[in-house]
């Protein structure tokens, strides 16, 4: 599984949570692990990711999901190979 730091990282900037400092206030973290999200350097915690949802209205599987590709995304010739796989 991927982990969406870039997602995170807007969901803190969309209310102003620009800072570590302002990002460990709100979540009731210590700034370095902030630091640490925001770098890509650690991943949640359990605590920390229903402090996340709380607060920013991110849930576990918005973050850790797989992207999703839209038709216009998708590799030229991925749509028909994945519709002659399918039959």
């Amino acid at each position: 599984m991927h982990f969406n730091h870039a997602r995170l990282i807007a969901a803190w900037n969309a209310v102003g949570d620009t800072s570590d400092a302002a990002v460990a206030r709100r979540l009731g973290i210590d700034p370095s692990t902030a630091w640490r999200l925001r770098k890509g350097r650690s991943l949640p915690n359990g605590q920390t990711l229903a402090r996340i949802e709380a607060a920013y209205g991110l849930t576990a599987a918005e973050l850790y999901g797989a992207a999703q590709v839209t038709p216009r995304e998708s590799p030229e010739g991925a749509e028909s190979a994945t519709a002659d796989a399918a039959q």
